[in-house]
């Protein structure tokens, strides 16, 4: 059952990671071109995290 709220936990770290990346880069346009990539890639783990913890939460209850 760890495992399951250690993916909870990384998912919703990559997720605010991913959110004030995009706001930083917002904010300064110019200070770096492709914080913006990386942004949706932290929002995408963090999507997958959840996916995974669905899939295992689902794989223990049925």
């Amino acid at each position: 059952m760890s495992f399951f709220y250690i993916n909870i936990i990384a998912g919703i770290g990559f997720l605010i990671a991913g959110i004030l990346t995009l706001y930083k880069q917002r904010k300064n346009p110019s200070e770096n071109k492709y914080m913006t990539l990386a942004g949706f890639l932290l929002i995408l783990a963090g999507i997958c995290q959840f996916i995974s913890v669905v899939s295992y939460f689902y794989e223990l209850n049925f």
